[in-house]
C-alpha cells in the first residue's frame, strides 16, 4: 500500500518522518542528535535529508505505539551527549540504502541497514535483525517487529523525495543478535562467589587469562579507561559498590567473524569504546531472597542481574579487589535489554 502525494510535494526523508503525527516519538530521538537546535546533528541531516543528495533510502520508522511500553528514563539515557554513539547506532540501523517495494523485501529477503546490521524480511512482513549471525540459531525463528499493514494488507509506504518510509511496530535492536545470548542459570544458583584479590580492578583486568583480550584492545582503544579502573573512592563504601561487567575472552569469540577488526575500525571507535566501558557502574540494588540486584551503568543505564546473567551474558566469575569487583562475562553486554 502506497500512501500517495506528488512528486513535487514530497519532502526529504527525515522530514516526511516529521510530519507524520504518528512517528513524532521517533523524530524526536532523530532531532535529538542535534542538542537543542530542534534539528537533527549533521550526520543525519547532511546525510538523509539534503534535497541535493541524490542518493535514495528507506526508513523502518518505529511508531509512537512500538514506544507504549519503552519507559521515560529509556529515553532520557538515550538523548544524553554520553549516549550518543549508541543513539546514533540504534537510528542509523533504521535506515538502508535503496527504495525497495513491500514485494522487493519479501523477495531479496534482507536488506543491509547503514549502521552495518542486516535485517531480515519474510513473506508477512516480519523483521529480524542479524538473523543465524550468532551461534544462537533459535534466533532467526523470532521476530522482533513487523510492517504496519493497511486494509488491503499490503505493508504501508510513505513515499520521500529521497526514498521512502516503512513503519514498524516496534523498535529494532540489532545489538544483542549480533553479540548473542547466554541461556539463564536455573534455579537459584544465581552469580558465582566473589574471589578476593589484592591491587585494583586494572590489576585484575590485566592479569586474568580469561581477559587478555579485552585488555589487550582497550590498551590501544581507551587507555584512560584502564586508568580509571586503577583509581579508588575515599568513599569505602562506593569502592564497595564499584563493579566493572568485563567481557571475556569467549564473548569476543563469540561474536561474527571480522567483528573485531569492524570494531577497531575508527568509524566504530566511539560506539566500541561506549560498549566495552557499559559494564563499569555501581550495585544499585539487591534482592538477597531472589538473587536478583541492578547495576546502575556510569552512562545512566540500568543492568539487569538475575538467573546468573547480567542484562544478555552469564556471569562467570567475579573477582574483587581494594577498588571493585570485576565480573567476568560471556558476552558483550547489551545496553538495551529488554528495554524495547
Amino acid at each position: 500500500m502506497v500512501i500517495s502525494s506528488r512528486q513535487e510535494t514530497l519532502s526529504p526523508l527525515l522530514t516526511t518522518i516529521k510530519n507524520r503525527p504518528e512517528l513524532s516519538i521517533f523524530y524526536s530521538l532523530v532531532s535529538s542528535t542535534g542538542g537543542t537546535s530542534g534539528i537533527p546533528g549533521p550526520a543525519l541531516e547532511e546525510r538523509f535529508n539534503d534535497p541535493n543528495n541524490s542518493l535514495r533510502f528507506t526508513a523502518f520508522a518505529p511508531t509512537n505505539d512500538a514506544f507504549s511500553h519503552v519507559s521515560q528514563d529509556t529515553i532520557a539515557a538515550l538523548t544524553t551527549p554520553q549516549s550518543y554513539q549508541l543513539l546514533y547506532s540504534i537510528l542509523i540501523n533504521h535506515i538502508a540504502p535503496g527504495e525497495p517495494t513491500f514485494s522487493d523485501l519479501q523477495r531479496q529477503g534482507t536488506v543491509h541497514a547503514i549502521g552495518g546490521f542486516d535485517i531480515s524480511f519474510d513473506a508477512q512482513g516480519e523483521l529480524l535483525t542479524n538473523a543465524n549471525t550468532t551461534s544462537e540459531s533459535e534466533r532467526s525463528r523470532d521476530h522482533q517487529a513487523a510492517l504496519i499493514k493497511g486494509q488491503d494488507g499490503q505493508a504501508m509506504r510513505i513515499p520521500a523525495s529521497n526514498g521512502a518510509i516503512f513503519m514498524i511496530d516496534h523498535v529494532l535492536d540489532g545489538l544483542f543478535t549480533y553479540f548473542g545470548v547466554d541461556e539463564a542459570v536455573s534455579g537459584n544458583q544465581g552469580v558465582p562467589e566473589a574471589i578476593e584479590h589484592t591491587g585494583s580492578m586494572r590489576d585484575i583486568l590485566e592479569t586474568t587469562p580469561e581477559l587478555s583480550t579485552l585488555s589487550d584492545i582497550l590498551k590501544g582503544l581507551r587507555a584512560d579507561f584502564l586508568t580509571r579502573l586503577s583509581l579508588a573512592s575515599s568513599d569505602l563504601a562506593v569502592n564497595n559498590r564499584t563493579v566493572f561487567l568485563a567481557p571475556s575472552n569467549t564473548a569476543f569469540e563469540a561474536l561474527p567473524s571480522e567483528a573485531v577488526q569492524k570494531a577497531l575500525q575508527p568509524s566504530n571507535y566511539d560506539l566500541s569504546a561506549f560498549l566495552l566501558r557499559f559494564g563499569l557502574g555501581e550495585v544499585a540494588g539487591a534482592d538477597a531472597e531472589t538473587g536478583r540486584m541492578k547495576v546502575k551503568s556510569q552512562s545512566g543505564f540500568v543492568i539487569l542481574v538475575e538467573s546468573g546473567r547480567a542484562n544478555n551474558a552469564r556471569v562467570e566469575k567475579r573477582i574483587c579487589a581494594d577498588n571493585g569487583c570485576v565480573w567476568v562475562v560471556g558476552r558483550w553486554l547489551d545496553p538495551l535489554w529488554e528495554l524495547f
